[in-house]
């Protein structure tokens, strides 16, 4: 089997986080905990654009380091561990809300339109995330203290386990939400912080190497879920 995080910040694009790991952490952990790859789901959309770490620069400048971070993270790993690149897109209007985006392209990051971060439905912001490429939308620890509900049709599932905070995101009503609704469930360690433990992902038959197969793998739910770093039965 092939493992795969699904959700981890580098400290080179991590506003929220101060202690975040470097990238060459991350590769070390990730080489000695048998993954064969990852995705960078770095910070984007309200928590980045109003936070006062980033507040004197432009989107255009943002969306550069975004991307930047992403390929430091890929030379880090060399041909060690496939690096793709994902998001984690928070919106604030009167709750927040958290929603890991597979597919992305250094395009959408370049070119993102800051007014749709803050949309006044949660739905705004996934119809245009959806309008610009083939990418998937997950809402990430739907079960945390302060999370939302929305409409699920939007989205095309659900984080039905998150490794750092499993002892208050009540992982098993996820679990329950997702399979009545007929949703995908994904699994990440969000890994955010230096001396954070790995636990999370998915693991596969075959292996991925782009956005492209990530996105096919994960649409047709050709994948089993790691829960506290052990790989689930069918």
């Amino acid at each position: 089997m092939y493992k795969y995080e699904l959700h981890l910040q580098t400290k080179d694009f991590a506003p929220k986080f101060s202690d975040a790991p470097s990238a060459e952490e991350v590769v070390e952990k990730y080489i000695d905990a048998g993954y064969s790859g990852l995705v960078l789901t770095n910070p984007w959309g309200k928590s980045v654009f109003e936070n006062e770490v980033y507040a004197e620069k432009d989107i255009k400048k943002l969306g550069e380091e975004f991307v930047s971070a992403y390929e430091k993270l890929k030379t880090a790993a060399g041909n060690d561990l496939t690096v793709l690149l994902g998001a984690e897109v928070t919106t604030v209007t009167h709750v927040p809300g958290d929603f890991l985006i597979y597919g992305v392209t250094p395009e959408f990051i370049l070119d993102f339109d800051e007014e749709k971060a803050d949309p006044m439905y949660f739905s705004d912001l996934i119809k245009y995330i959806h309008s610009k490429g083939d990418m998937l939308v997950y809402q990430a620890s739907p079960f945390a203290p302060g999370s939302i509900f929305l409409d699920y049709d939007d989205v095309e599932g659900l984080e039905v386990y998150n490794h750092r905070r499993a002892d208050i995101c009540r992982d098993f009503f996820a679990c329950e939400r997702a399979e009545y609704y007929g949703m995908g469930s994904i699994s990440g360690s969000d890994l955010c912080y230096t001396g954070g433990s790995i636990g999370g992902g998915i693991a596969t038959e075959a292996p991925i190497t782009s956005n492209t197969e990530l996105v096919s793998v994960l649409r047709n739910r050709e994948y089993r879920l790691i829960k506290e770093g052990k790989i689930e039965n069918v």
